[in-house]
């Protein structure tokens, strides 16, 4: 496991001994990235965050809550890092606000059948970048981030990896996307809590699968669908560390 890695999913468990700061989260990943915020994207940012807040101050979710959405932003720092030299403004803006609001408004009820939970948080994004005048492109942009992180969605982007068919550079940010919004449940040691705290989430939604996220064939499927990745997670080392989790599971089944 790489140190940026270890790293990250000790900072995962640790930043839940406290309720979330966003605020805080969000300057330290543009410090990181070495810039500052367009205007109206942190108009933006500020709105979805006190979105998040009331959403909290009515139902704290196991999983979906305001730690994952600090897990996800801090994980698209670590990526866009890896990535090529130019990360342009425009692609940190966007990505950093489809991160905040990805899961914006979750019910806790994880639907799989449909877009539903995604679609849900995109509309209610795209409604605070339009009354703050964000440009269409972008909010086009935002939304296509957020649609992605459908499992159905990135299982086929995925597909296409593997047959080296990623290089349209919408699918790659959509790619890189989808793994940040896994890679605190894709660590070793803190993603097995994740994966507790999402399975109590869906019993109590009432989602019972032969398989759960909690149970080794649980973690095996959930893995599974992450060993095509982008060279950014190449480069971090997510691959070898989700090819070790799988060995081990491979070994405990037989």
């Amino acid at each position: 496991m790489s140190a940026l890695l270890m790293a990250y999913e000790k900072d995962c468990a640790a930043a839940r001994l406290a309720a979330p700061d966003l605020s805080v989260c969000v300057d330290e990943a543009y410090r990181q990235l070495g810039r500052s915020p367009d205007r109206v994207f942190a108009q933006v940012n500020q709105k979805i965050i006190d979105l998040l807040e009331a959403d909290a101050k009515q139902a704290e979710h196991a999983y979906h809550n305001r730690h994952h959405v600090r897990d996800v932003v801090c994980a698209v720092v670590l990526l866009l890092l890896q990535g090529e030299p130019a990360v342009t403004p425009h692609v940190v803006d966007c990505m950093i606000t489809a991160a905040l609001g990805h899961d914006l408004h979750h019910d806790g009820l994880g639907t799989m059948s449909q877009r539903d939970v995604e679609r849900r948080s995109a509309t209610a994004v795209l409604a605070i970048a339009k009354d703050a005048g964000l440009p269409q492109a972008d909010m086009g942009f935002i939304e296509g981030l957020i649609l992605a992180t459908y499992p159905p969605i990135q299982r086929r982007l995925r597909e296409k990896l593997a047959q080296g068919q990623g290089s349209d550079p919408e699918d790659m940010m959509a790619l890189v996307f989808g793994e940040a919004d896994v890679l605190a449940s894709l660590t070793p040691t803190f993603g097995k809590i994740l994966s507790i705290s999402l399975s109590a989430e869906w019993r109590k939604a009432g989602l019972i699968f032969p398989s759960m996220p909690d149970d080794d064939a649980g973690r095996a499927l959930f893995l599974g669908l992450y060993r095509h990745l982008t060279p950014s997670a190449r480069r971090l080392g997510v691959e070898a560390m989700v090819l070790d989790q799988m060995q081990i599971l491979q070994r405990n089944v037989s």
